[in-house]
């Protein structure tokens, strides 16, 4: 025999508080993949200016820190940082390596996983991912974009710096006739 209970004695759902549903989403956070504040990333409020980070990362005003060596071939540097799985820097690598091919002979590129070397964010003083640090040929940081960048965002902003580059034609082959 089937017995109904009365709505008196229904069991009501409990309700989950919510402070408690955003503490599980605030610890789970830092563990989804993607793109994050890098790994070391200075950890000042707001939006630092550059003379901020430079004194937090330990740098001499007018001197390089944690950037390339002057360049022996006398080619400005491009360092790009960022993360296999950052979306994002992923979506940059086939621009990063056409510029490579392309334009070897009138820049270096330097790529940087920072999950792979922890000590990257600090060393360049970077907040997020992916950031394109420009350097001239003596090694001192002209620029740097926080962020996505294009081939052509890139190639502009050298322009922008003063610096010409030409694609390199070492790597083509003449067409037959």
């Amino acid at each position: 025999m089937l017995h109904l209970l009365p709505n008196s004695r229904r069991m009501k759902p409990r309700r989950v508080p919510r402070a408690a549903v955003w503490a599980v989403v605030l610890l789970a956070l830092p563990t989804l993949p993607g793109c994050q504040e890098a790994p070391d990333a200075p950890l000042l409020p707001g939006n630092p200016t550059q003379e901020e980070l430079d004194y937090q990362a330990g740098r001499v005003p007018g001197q390089s820190f944690g950037g390339p060596a002057p360049s022996s071939s006398g080619l400005p540097v491009l360092v790009a940082l960022g993360a296999g799985q950052c979306i994002p820097c992923r979506q940059m690598q086939p621009d990063l390596d056409a510029l490579r091919e392309q334009y070897a002979g009138a820049m270096e590129l330097v790529y940087i996983d920072v999950y792979q070397d922890r000590t990257a964010g600090h060393r360049y003083g970077i907040r997020t991912i992916p950031t394109q640090i420009f350097y001239d040929a003596s090694g001192r940081e002209l620029f740097r974009h926080e962020g996505y960048s294009s081939m052509e965002d890139i190639l502009a902003t050298w322009t922008k710096l003063g610096v010409s580059l030409q694609p390199d034609d070492a790597g083509s082959t003449p067409e037959a006739g």
